[in-house]
């Protein structure tokens, strides 16, 4: 018996080994079909490419919804394969350009422009705007192919270059007379590519393709990439489509922020896809394919989100007809902190090490290691804690993460730092913080304003001051450095002539200019500079002063914005009736249902709602209004208002409530109608 027993509990042990390593080869199955269901064998044949456009008629305003967008790694161009069945909606006209066969053959249905949850559509941004005007079918259709033989017999064309521009690659960077970041791409006939064998590797995701601006600097990564990026995902997903890749189609590689873009990964499946490069596309597809295409793709990002430019055709300024709010960046700030995993700040948390942990109110201070560097840095950060009673914290790009910077700032009390693009990070401060920008000797603080304009946006409540070096002698230029690096240098044997250097060291202030190589603002920009402490001191205690009555005031200014989002619904049963003996007509009616609501959202403080009374007489054009702040009027019947209430043919009324900070609500949709 006992043996029996032992060979039963021996059986059911090797059973359930046999059972689990059985799941565990099916999970791992699952896992590896899942990562690399991007990957589709060579011998699949291109398919055939569709396109519907929709927007307005500039670039930044159009969007392109692709189906089977290719592209060629040896010709660096997009391809779109035309054939019986494809779609061509919405583009722009093709110029001289000779037409072909009709778009929508077979009785193909268009697709729906927005993206669905369903998958048809996704994402997809392209490269080269500029399409090289000297390619020739030979070229694009790889070995010695001619027009003729790629088409077989005497057909004419084979191939077909798009002459305008399709979409914008980067959400409207405004780059003169630039066309490296307009898209369009090359065309080739379903039957070229089947003569030739052609084949491709196909990637089933959804891919948002994206030319990157300058990302090895901060501030075009911040506002020229990642912005766009954010903004336009968030309406797609909005839209119903969600787990977009990102392909970054430049000639950049991954680069110094790269941590920044990664944020920007789809979770699609078990795994979280990055973005792509160029390179890392080419690692991740069959490397014998002629082609890779994205199954789904969409170019075409939002171009709304721009606080700045970097006057290209004008002076730099503030963006003109920026719609971007301190709120919708606080909002982006929110996504990268979550992106990056950054944990709210928390003084006991050791997750970036003790020097970025402070116990007490703190300042931040940028210092730089190469160049605009603060030479009595030391000296500064003593002033800062004496006068304000802040310990300063001095963190340099090139000696701390980004993502410790990030979580240093979100609890500081003021940053400090040169006029340069770290700036940018301010978006990460506390609402009421201080962001004070240093400025070299000769550049005038009201020329140069991306930070300024940050820091002014709406809903971002930052305090912003600037202060400017007015003593050439604190001043310490680099003449002995590069021209592109504010130097007279210009290669080992050579530098700029004499009297270019006195003109460029005599253009005090600088003078307005466009971007972004005048050589008197590169000299003054990368100026090294001794800060002057009273006046520094001066210019933070403005700031400071400022910071202490927000403070003051943020429970009440807190609660009247708070209240003033919030718009009051209809007003209910409206009534009226003539009232012989009082000579009145008496309207009254009910409040709107989210008064509660409303009255919470003053956080406790006084709240009352008031309505206003529209009086019209029958058949008159004009009316009168009164206001109320009961939920009831009475209206002197021999009152004049545009017509004569007396009047025997009656009179219409309206009702409207008003919240606080004078939101109006909706009309009521039917006036109620009295007669004497």
């Amino acid at each position: 018996m006992t043996d029996n027993k032992e060979y039963s509990y021996t059986m059911l042990a090797k059973l359930l080994i046999v059972f689990l390593i059985v799941h565990l080869l099916a999970v791992i199955t699952l896992i590896l079909c899942f990562s690399s269901d991007h990957e589709v064998a060579s011998a699949i044949v291109v398919p055939v490419s569709s396109v519907w456009c929709v927007g307005g008629p500039r670039l930044e305003q159009r969007r392109c919804y692709f189906r089977n967008l290719c592209y060629s790694f040896p010709h660096d161009e997009f391809v779109f394969v035309r054939g019986a069945d494809s779609l061509v909606q919405g583009l722009p006209p093709t110029g001289g350009l000779p037409q072909e066969a009709p778009t929508t053959e077979r009785g193909v249905s268009p697709p729906a422009p927005p993206p669905g949850g369903n998958g048809d559509f996704s994402v997809s941004g392209g490269v080269k705007s500029d399409l090289r005007g000297g390619a020739s079918v030979k070229s694009a259709l790889g070995g010695g192919a001619s027009v003729k033989s790629a088409l077989g017999g005497g057909a004419k064309r084979s191939l077909r270059y798009r002459g305008e521009a399709v979409a914008d690659l980067s959400g409207g960077v405004e780059a003169h007379g630039n066309t490296d970041f307009h898209f369009s791409y090359v065309e080739i006939p379903e039957a070229a590519i089947r003569g030739k064998n052609f084949t491709s590797s196909i990637l089933p995701e959804k891919m948002l393709v994206f030319r990157r601006f300058k990302p090895d600097n901060l501030m075009h990564v911040l506002h020229d990439d990642l912005l766009p990026l954010w903004a336009t995902l968030a309406e797609l997903e909005y839209a119903g489509a969600r787990d977009y890749r990102v392909f970054f189609a430049d000639d950049h590689d991954e680069g110094d922020y790269w941590e920044l873009y990664r944020v920007f990964r789809s979770r699609t499946h078990l795994n979280s896809h990055h973005p792509l490069v160029k390179r890392s596309l080419r690692a991740e597809v069959d490397k014998d394919a002629d082609l890779v295409c994205f199954a789904t793709a969409t170019v075409g990002v939002v171009a709304h989100t721009k606080w700045y430019q970097y006057g290209y055709d004008r002076f730099q300024g503030p963006a003109a007809d920026a719609t971007i709010t301190g709120s919708k960046i606080r909002a982006f700030a929110h996504f990268i902190r979550k992106g990056l995993e950054i944990p709210k700040y928390d003084i006991d948390m050791p997750r970036y090490g003790s020097r970025v942990r402070q116990k007490q109110p703190y300042a931040v201070l940028f210092n730089r290691r190469s160049d605009r560097l603060i030479l009595n840095e030391v000296e500064l950060s003593f002033a800062i804690s004496r006068e304000f009673n802040l310990s300063t914290v001095t963190v340099s790009l090139e000696t701390h993460s980004l993502s410790g910077i990030i979580h240093l700032l979100e609890n500081a009390t003021m940053l400090i730092g040169m006029h340069g693009a770290q700036l940018a990070l301010s978006m990460f401060l506390p609402r009421h913080s201080i962001l004070l920008e240093l400025f070299p000797y000769g550049l005038p603080a009201a020329h140069y304003t991306p930070y300024r304009t940050l820091a002014h946006l709406e809903g971002l409540d930052l305090i912003y001051r600037a202060w400017e070096n007015p003593d050439p002698a604190k001043s310490h230029p680099h003449p002995e450095y590069p021209v592109h690096h504010g130097g007279f240098v210009l290669d080992a044997t050579r530098k700029i002539p004499e009297q270019q250097q006195a003109e460029i060291v005599s253009n005090v202030p600088v003078k307005p200019h466009r971007c972004c190589k005048d050589p008197a603002f590169l000299f003054r920009m990368y100026q090294d500079t001794v800060v002057d402490l009273p006046g520094f001191i001066r210019t933070a205690w403005e700031a400071f002063t400022q910071r202490q009555e927000r403070l003051k005031n943020r429970k009440t200014e807190s609660s009247n914005a708070t209240a003033a989002t919030f718009s009051p619904a209809e007003v209910k049963n409206l009534n009226c009736s003539y009232r012989p003996g009082k000579g009145v007509f008496h309207v009254d009616w009910e409040e709107p249902w989210n008064r509660a609501f409303l009255s919470g959202a003053t956080n406790g403080g006084e709240f009352r709602m008031r309505y206003l009374v529209r009086v019209q007489p029958a058949g008159a054009t004009e009316y009168t209004e009164f206001e109320s702040a009961e939920t009831h009027l009475d209206v002197p019947a021999a009152e004049d208002g545009g017509g004569g209430l007396a009047s025997g043919s009656g009179v219409h009324f309206w009702v409207a409530a008003v919240a606080a900070g004078d939101v109006v609500g909706p009309w009521t949709r039917r006036p109620v109608h009295c007669h004497r």
